[in-house]
């Protein structure tokens, strides 16, 4: 099972260029290459500077989310349901993304 899950995803990798259009300007993907990047989850690709102004927005939107967390009394089910989701996540299938 363990060689399925990892050819299938060496295949997605190869196959998985950017065509189509990125989820956060809709302009066309192709012939943009060099600027594009993908999500490693899920693979989802889109423009480098569309990206890395959303995950800007969205460590700023996750620090206020970890400071209104603190309004509620340490590991109490409110503080913790909001530092769960305090994570960044694709904005086409909400996969975990990481740095």
């Amino acid at each position: 099972m363990t060689l399925i899950c990892t050819t299938a995803r060496e295949v997605m990798e190869q196959c998985n260029a950017p065509y189509g259009t990125c989820a956060f300007c809709c302009e066309d993907m192709r012939g943009a290459r060099e600027g594009c990047g993908r999500v490693d989850m899920c693979w989802h690709a889109f423009h480098a500077k569309c990206f890395s102004t959303w995950y800007a927005w969205r460590e700023c939107e996750i620090e206020e989310e970890l400071a209104r967390a603190k309004e509620y009394p340490r590991g109490s089910e409110e503080a913790m349901k909001i530092e769960a989701q305090a994570v960044h996540l694709c904005p086409v299938c909400r996969a975990v993304v990481s740095k």
